[in-house]
């Protein structure tokens, strides 16, 4: 068999193997960054799903401006991995930063690493600004 044409966008855009999903050795995995700034953060009950064990429990929630119109949700994932991700709309990200105490307030920059369809998205839409680093 000899191999003529290889697709390895994902491994070395992304530093994975999609058919394992596996870091790629040497590779970085930070050579995108998806970054979006608090607009809003407070304390609120715990989420619909978890009732109602946590009912009375609060979450420190922070939401994020950038949303399903611009990123495929399914796709981001927290570069901080105290924060996760609860929730989203067309335009913005919910995340549940309870166990990331006092290091995040409104105006604060959120990092995201993303998967291959997440950057995608992000790259076509008009919404998000593209920063290219030298």
């Amino acid at each position: 068999m000899v191999i003529n044409n290889m697709r390895m966008g994902e491994s070395i855009f992304l530093g994975n193997i999609p058919v394992y999903d596996v870091p790629f050795e040497g590779a970085r995995e930070d050579n995108f960054i998806l970054k979006a700034e608090i607009i809003e953060l407070k304390e609120k009950p715990g989420i619909p799903e978890t009732l109602p064990q946590n009912c009375d429990k609060l979450m420190k929630r922070a939401i994020v401006a950038v949303g399903k119109q611009d990123i495929y949700l399914p796709g981001l994932i927290c570069a901080d991995k105290r924060m996760k991700i609860v929730g989203g709309s067309s335009d913005h990200v919910v995340l549940d930063v309870t166990d990331c105490g006092s290091d995040y307030k409104v105006g604060s920059v959120v990092d995201f690493k993303m998967t291959y369809n997440c950057l995608l998205n992000a790259m076509t839409s008009k919404y998000v600004e593209k920063n290219i680093l030298k």
